[in-house]
Order: structure tokens, then sequence, then C-alpha cells
């Protein structure tokens, strides 16, 4: 856990139904007239929630639990991975102008972590464009200077990408999160709805889905006919099939690698 003698901010991001970065403002001082000119207002909390699905505006009742928690505002991930997409794409009709044979996507820690362990060929091929986490926590922070980020999202791995990261400082899963809601006898169905507006493109909404990254990026339409595979999960016939890209055996231009 890194330490800050500022603001502290969490980005959550949330996955599932969900996906969001909290941001927690530290103590600060103030004077403000809704708050009844109270000079401390204490801690100011931020989260960053993403759906798979495209909406505009939404009654969610986890916005309500989560400010709860002491949270004060939503931020969607969606927009920090069309950032990933803009740059993924750019990045991929640059490396086959170059001659490249193809590239793979770069979102999974899980996937880094076996490329740079089990997989080493592979890495001249893997993108350099930064995970939807990454450009959120930016954005987080461009609003939010003073702040530390918490990341929360189903995948464990996220902690060791967060720790490269200089922007992400906490990481949270979905049962962690759940704990906090349980610890505080805080009923998401209990709490009320809460209007959360969703403007990202739908392109980035889908980063959760097989496919989703795939999608996002042959819809730049930068790449005319761009041929493109995923795959998905990294088993053993999984693993060996990378093994077999990395040495010139890639059937398609770009590949999309999940856990």
């Amino acid at each position: 856990m890194r330490k800050s003698s500022k603001a502290l901010i969490f980005v959550i991001i949330v996955v599932t139904i969900i996906a969001s970065i909290l941001i927690i403002k530290g103590i600060y001082t103030q004077k403000n007239s809704n708050t009844n000119n109270i000079e401390n207002i204490g801690t100011i909390k931020v989260t960053m929630i993403k759906e798979n699905k495209t909406i505009e505006v939404k009654d969610i009742n986890e916005i309500n639990a989560i400010k709860k928690i002491g949270f004060h505002d939503v931020l969607e991930v969606a927009q920090g991975a069309m950032e990933t997409t803009y740059n993924e794409a750019k990045e991929l009709k640059e490396k086959l102008e170059e001659g490249q044979a193809f590239m793979t996507t770069s979102c999974c820690p899980s996937y880094i972590a076996l490329v740079e362990k089990h997989v080493k060929d592979m890495k001249p091929y893997v993108s350099h464009t930064g995970s939807p986490m990454y450009f959120s926590a930016r954005i987080a922070k461009e609003k939010y200077p003073d702040a530390q980020v918490v990341f929360i999202g189903p995948c464990v791995a996220k902690r060791a990408e967060a720790r490269k990261d200089e922007a992400v400082d906490f990481v949270m899963t979905f049962e962690e999160v759940q704990s906090v809601f349980d610890g505080l006898g805080i009923d998401v169905s209990q709490v009320g709805k809460g209007d959360f507006v969703c403007d990202a493109h739908r392109d980035g909404k889908g980063f959760g889905m097989t496919g989703g990254v795939l999608g996002a990026v042959k819809a730049q339409g930068l790449i005319p006919d761009l041929k493109a595979i995923q795959v998905a999960n990294l088993n053993k016939k999984n693993i060996a099939l990378l093994r077999a890209f990395a040495k010139g055996k890639s059937p398609a231009k770009f590949v999309e690698v999940m856990a």
C-alpha cells in the first residue's frame, strides 16, 4: 500500500454487472454552503462503474451502496477501455505496416505474466498499450489529482498489474467489496437506486466479454478486412497454441488473449 500525505483516492473497477473506479479523497478543509459551512468535510470518495451493457442513464442500487461506504462519485471504466481501443488499434496498424506478423492484446495481466515467465518468444508481439484500468486510473487522477486509486474487479491478477502502475494504489475483488457491505450491514437491495450516467461508447462496454477487445479494435476501421482471433482460457492447449504463434504460425494479424 502506497501512502500519500495529501488526499486518499480509491478507484474501483467492477466488471460483472458493474465495473467501477472508486476514488476516496482524504480529509481536507473547504467551506461549502451545501454542507452547512462545516469547514472539515472529511473523506470524499469516488467510484467508477462500468457495465457490460450499453446504457446512457441507469438507476443502480450499487451506486448508493457504494456511497454508503463513503465514496462520493462514480466514473465509468468503459472510458478507459475506449482509450485502450484507440491506442491499440493505432499500434496494431503501425506494427503491421512495419512488417510485424501479428500483435496480441495486453489487457490481461495473467497473460502478460505467462509471456514473461513461460512464453518469452511472444514478447515482441504483445501490445504496449495500457489496459482499461491504466487509462481509467489516469482519468480519475486528472479529475481528482490528490488521490489514490482502487480498482475493483473479478481478477486477482490485477493486483500484480497495479504494483507496476503508480496511478493505482489498491485492488479489491467483488467478494471483498461484498464483505465490506456485509461488515457495515449494507443491504444492496434496500439502499435505493442511484442515477448513473454511462456516456462511453458501446465498444468500450464490451471489454468484459470474450471477443470484446477484438471487436472494439476492428470497429475502429483502421485496418480493412482485419483477420483476428481470440484465445480464451490459458489452459495447456492454448498455451501450446500461443507458443506456436510466437514461432510465426499465427493464423491472424490480431489475437485477443484472456485468461
